[in-house]
């Protein structure tokens, strides 16, 4: 993002409907109409682009060695003339790659924390709308730039506006290119934070700025008319080189235009302008929490020296790669050249002999009788040759040790085990502690401002959505109007009534058109963000990584420490923890559903075999009941059969009509 042309006006279009505004700038008792005469302003940039000269001439220089740009011109026609290649043994571009690697592998999240110990719900949403503005502006990967420009350049920019006008939810970040940033030169503390002014250059066509100023054509006029100021490259458009403007007798029309936030009498302005004129002016609608005035670039450095100058780590490694460089191409120069002593005369053609004598194939021609009477002879160089490679060698040994270190960058040879190697990491984070802490000061106050924005101007109904890992996404509201109703439901859900009969109650009362209308005003708002008080902080990366590493591996080797324990140590991320412990949890419900199911069956089972034995015993019993009964009324029986025969002596009684 070059720059940004955000004005006042397009900040309030983008104010949700029916929104009040908090500020009102132009009406504010503190704001003295008017702001600082178009000279002024123009003076300011002057003195900005004049006392940042010999600073800038060094960033560029400490970019282009980064970009394996390290040899003059002289120094190149010096190679071509000796028949050398142009070889750049870049060292500095390798240590600027990891420090960036190990940025983005250190990357941290904005966190708020409650002031009062009842807002722990206010804190965790304040949270989400930070990681929900981190995550739409892509702020991870606007700090890694910057991070970037703090390590060549020394300084770097990040712009806080107001809602954006594709989605008013969105507070609007921008970050700005080192070579369109000034400052105000006297400027000494690493934040600007007294700073009078701030600002950048941004680079348009000019119908495109006619477009969006069309009452700004005179002064755009007067400025394609004037010869403007030369302040070096650094500001120039790219990749045309001018200063106020461009391509003046051509087809396309380039402007550069001034955008400075200025602190006047007690408030903070804007003004957009070219040399010709103002396009437009109006003092900030920005606050902290202390109701004052800030401005909307915010600016953070690495380094500053006595005369106010940033610069950055690259910059201490230039001397190093020009010694490497220079070393290398002596000692390559000696090691393939010689030196000749010769009588005049001895020698035909002595720049003959000396193009002859670099070839590898070449013939030299001396005159008559010049080797056996010695005229002739070569300059052993072998010495010189040693030492240059020697001093290459104490060179390079000196580059590794500065910055990132060998150790750090886990490139280090001989180390005893990968404990030690991890020791020596830590030891060797120590030196680009410095470094880290301002940019992540810069972020911290980036969020501190993207909060104030939300605080300022989210005033209607907002829900944002919060991806808490990679299965879940859950939507949070903000400013959320509450009608009675609503509150009657939940205070009746906290005493404990059921919700069916919430809702049976509530239906019935609607019946009432008065109590119906009632219930439906709106009594309360939840989740109001200017509300919400929090304090701001960055959540650091890990700061000892590597002892967190060799304390888990200490207590991950003991069989008999609990699962708990080693799980707190892992040196993971909070987010995988929980998801691990909930992981856990699932399986151990699932278990213990599974453990009570089985337990269920087998008392079902042993229930039902225990009554099948009982019903089998009660069968027995009446069974050998049975049996017994049986053979109790045997005898009897059989002796109630034998007294009903008749004796077998007893005659049979006849019949009369057989006696007859």
């Amino acid at each position: 993002m070059e720059g940004s042309l955000t004005t006042y006006s397009a900040m309030e279009a983008s104010r949700p409907e029916g929104s009040a505004r908090r500020i009102a700038p132009p009406s504010m008792s503190r704001i003295v109409p008017g702001g600082a005469p178009l000279e002024t302003l123009c003076d300011w940039v002057e003195q900005a682009a004049e006392a940042s000269q010999e600073a800038r001439e060094l960033a560029e220089r400490c970019r282009d060695y980064s970009d394996n740009k390290q040899l003059t011109a002289e120094e190149k026609r010096e190679l071509r003339r000796r028949g050398q290649p142009e070889v750049i043994r870049n060292k500095i571009k390798r240590k600027v790659l990891f420090l960036r690697g190990w940025e983005a592998r250190n990357r941290s999240d904005p966190r708020a924390f409650a002031n009062k110990s009842t807002a722990e719900d206010d804190a965790s949403k304040a949270t989400d709308m930070l990681r929900f503005q981190e995550r739409k502006n892509r702020l991870d990967r606007k700090f890694s730039e910057v991070w970037d420009n703090f390590i060549h350049e020394g300084y770097g920019g990040i712009e806080v506006l107001g809602p954006s006008a594709r989605d008013p939810r969105v507070i609007e970040v921008k970050r700005w290119r080192w070579d369109r940033l000034f400052h105000d030169p006297h400027s000494s503390e690493h934040d600007f934070e007294d700073a009078r002014y701030l600002g950048g250059y941004i680079w348009k066509d000019e119908d495109d700025v006619l477009e969006m100023y069309p009452e700004a054509e005179d002064a755009i006029a007067a400025t394609l008319s004037g010869e403007g100021s030369t302040w070096g490259r650094t500001y120039d458009d790219k990749p045309l080189k001018f200063a106020w403007t461009t391509g003046v007798n051509g087809k396309r029309k380039r402007v550069r235009l001034v955008q400075i936030d200025y602190l006047w009498r007690g408030w903070w302005w804007r003004a957009i302008f070219v040399k010709g004129g103002k396009i437009e002016e109006y003092p900030l609608p920005f606050v902290d929490e202390q109701g004052n005035s800030v401005p909307s670039m915010i600016l953070g450095s690495a380094y500053v020296d006595r005369e106010n100058n940033r610069y950055g780590e690259v910059a201490e490694w230039l001397s190093l790669q020009d010694d490497i460089n220079k070393r290398h191409s002596k000692a390559l120069h000696e090691i393939n050249s010689t030196q000749t002593v010769a009588e005049q005369g001895a020698i035909l053609d002595v720049d003959e002999f000396k193009r002859q004598k670099a070839r590898p194939d070449g013939h030299m021609e001396l005159a008559p009788g010049a080797l056996e009477a010695r005229k002739f002879q070569f300059v052993e160089r072998q010495q010189q040759a040693a030492a240059n490679v020697q001093m290459l060698q104490l060179a390079d040994a000196a580059f590794d040790k500065s910055g990132p270190n060998s150790a750090l960058m886990g490139t280090q040879s001989g180390a005893p085990s990968g404990r030690a190697i991890r020791a020596n990491q830590e030891g060797g984070l120590i030196e680009i502690e410095p470094l880290r802490d301002q940019h992540n000061d810069l972020k911290q106050r980036v969020y501190q401002a993207v909060w104030m924005r939300c605080q300022q101007f989210i005033e209607s109904e907002t829900w944002i959505e919060v991806s808490d890992d990679r299965d879940t996404t859950r939507q949070v509201g903000f400013n959320r109007p509450v009608t009675a109703a609503e509150q009657l439901a939940e205070e009746a859900r906290a005493q404990g009534m059921p919700d069916d009969e919430i809702a049976a109650r509530l239906d019935e009362a609607d019946q009432d058109p008065e109590l119906s209308q009632q219930l439906r005003q709106v009594v309360a708002a939840e989740g109001v963000i200017a509300e919400l008080d929090v304090d701001i902080i960055i959540e650091p990366a890990s700061e000892s990584i590597n002892m967190a590493h060799e304390a888990f591996e200490f207590v991950a080797q003991d069989p008999t420490m609990p699962f708990e324990v080693k799980l707190e140590l892992w040196p993971g991320t909070s987010k995988q923890k929980q998801r691990i412990r909930d992981l856990l949890a699932k399986m151990r419900e699932g278990n213990a559903k599974a453990e009570a199911e089985a337990a269920a069956l087998k008392a079902d089972n042993l229930k039902a075999d225990t009554e099948g034995k009982r019903a089998r015993a009660k069968k027995d019993m009446a069974d050998a009941d049975e049996a017994e009964l049986t053979t109790r009324m045997a005898p009897a029986e059989m002796a109630g059969s034998a007294m009903a025969e008749p004796p077998p002596s007893a005659p049979a009684p006849q019949s009369a009509y057989a006696v007859a």
